[in-house]
């Protein structure tokens, strides 16, 4: 190697450090009420070829956004993570500004910038309404359970419900214990047109998303009323089943899918009719078939209304599926269940348990499934 001459200075030129990403923007996708979209791998190294490694730190201003290390040296994975917990839908950024030090020198260098997308969509809509089938008997009391499910929060619900005057009485609306509880209520009833209207409005706090008994009606069957007759419990005309939005999610009006019930006289009035139409005690009856496949019957009797649940359980005492989680007037019930788990997948063979739960009584009877 030749010396350098006298005289002449020699000088290195060296490229700064620079940041490099593994990318400059990441994108998330969630769903809202769901679960939090998966983590992403974010690698932090130095872009200038043959440059020494360097420290840096990371801050970024958004609260859903966080960062796995905040700081290290290059090269180093950062797990990205993103919380959707409470979060409306829309589309949100945020920048994740970067700043770095030289480990030779402790000289900070420039900050760079990588820029997170975070995209909530709304939950699809399988909103429904459906009214129960009751039986009932001549001159007495019957209660009728609307069940709903709403995918977002509500600020309004709509019921429009049209049934047959020549055989049922209006008494009230039941809203203790179900979803409208809390809300202001406006009900419109006209004999003429044979139609309950129930308004629920919820000004200060929406209806959660969820299901359950939205109210029940009370009705009663006139005396002259006979055997045999139904009263469909139906929309309407001119009128839907409505779930208005709250104001956060447009003010949106949703039009549910709607399951029409009915009420049928079983007896004609007089105390041995209606012994037999209402049972005296709570019973749960073995299943029949048994053993079966692919699908039986369980029947249970009610001598007051109740909230009722029939859950099937396997020999683990784990919950199989809920086939009845609902308020339901007097009378002899009947479920079927056709072999499957909640989820609708077929289960396996072997031993099975149906429970009857209400507030005044508990019973538990053993089935088979026989494949």
């Amino acid at each position: 190697k030749e010396p350098i001459p006298v005289g002449i200075v020699a000088i290195e030129v060296v490229e700064p450090s620079s940041f490099g990403f593994s990318a400059d923007t990441l994108w998330f996708n969630g769903q809202e009420y769901g679960s939090n979209p998966p983590s992403q791998i974010l690698t932090v190294f130095n872009a200038a070829p043959g440059r020494v490694e360097f420290n840096w730190v990371a801050n970024d201003s958004a609260n859903w956004l966080t960062l796995t290390p905040e700081a290290g040296t290059t090269p180093t994975p950062v797990d990205v993570s993103v919380d959707i917990g409470g979060m409306l839908p829309g589309t949100y950024a945020a920048n994740v500004y970067f700043n770095k030090v030289e480990l030779a020198t402790g000289i900070g260098g420039s900050d760079d910038t990588v820029v997170v997308i975070l995209e909530i969509e709304n939950p699809p809509i399988d909103d429904s309404v459906a009214i129960s089938h009751e039986i009932g008997v001549s001159g007495q009391q019957v209660l009728v359970t609307i069940f709903g499910k709403n995918s977002a929060p509500t600020f309004e619900v709509n019921l429009p419900i049209e049934f047959n005057t020549a055989i049922l009485e209006y008494d009230t609306v039941i809203v203790a214990g179900t979803r409208l509880e809390n809300a202001e209520l406006s009900i419109a009833y006209s004999s003429v047109m044979s139609v309950i209207v129930i308004e629920g409005q919820f000004p200060s706090q929406s209806l959660a998303a969820g299901n359950g008994t939205l109210v029940i009606l009370s009705f009663y069957i006139k005396s002259t009323a006979q055997a045999g007759q139904i009263s469909p419990l139906d929309l309407f005309p001119f009128l839907e089943f409505s779930f208005v939005l709250d104001n956060a999610h447009g003010s949106a009006t949703v039009i549910p899918q709607f399951t029409p019930g009915s009420v049928t006289v079983d007896y004609p009035s007089g105390v041995d009719d209606y012994d037999l139409a209402i049972p005296k005690d709570f019973a749960l009856d073995q299943n029949y078939p048994n053993p079966f496949n692919p699908e039986t019957i369980i029947e249970y009797s009610l001598p007051t209304a109740a909230h009722v649940q029939v859950t099937v359980y396997n020999i683990l005492g784990q919950n199989v599926i809920n086939l009845v989680n609902e308020y339901q007037g007097a009378g002899n019930k009947h479920v079927v269940w056709t072999g499957t788990d909640a989820s609708g997948r077929p289960v396996n063979s072997g031993v099975y348990f149906y429970r009857l739960t209400t507030d005044k009584f508990d019973m538990t009877r053993k089935m088979v499934l026989m494949k």
